[in-house]
């Protein structure tokens, strides 16, 4: 898996935003995933306050985030939804007064019968 680049520069006052890397998804603007176990590593160098969110975009309900708080955040995408459902995924992190936030898109695919071999 690919990680994203920490993203940041100096915020007004001086004040750098803190270091954030996310690992555990592949790099691109959007991906399709199956449902099921989701989850992904957190870098936290200058020991921020994280935060991770994930969301169905078309209607903006929130999806249980495990550990939201930790570098170690995990969910469970559902699964029933419609083929390409989008969950907006968010990992934010904060220190003195500073933001550095990384977020993405996952699109669901069925689980249903697709892995059915046929002769």
């Amino acid at each position: 898996m690919g990680s994203l680049d920490t993203i940041g520069g100096t915020a007004a006052g001086g004040v750098t935003p803190p270091g954030l890397t996310v690992t555990g998804r592949v790099d691109g603007e959007a991906y399709t995933v199956t449902a099921g176990a989701r989850s992904l590593s957190v870098s936290n160098p200058d020991g921020a306050t994280l935060s991770t969110t994930v969301e169905l975009a078309s209607d903006g309900s929130a999806v249980t985030v495990t550990g939201s708080t930790t570098t170690s955040p995990s969910w469970t995408a559902p699964s029933g939804g419609a083929d390409g459902d989008a969950y907006q995924v968010k990992v934010k992190a904060t220190k003195s007064g500073a933001t550095t936030t990384v977020s993405f898109t996952e699109r669901m695919v069925s689980t249903g019968f697709s892995a059915i071999a046929t002769e």
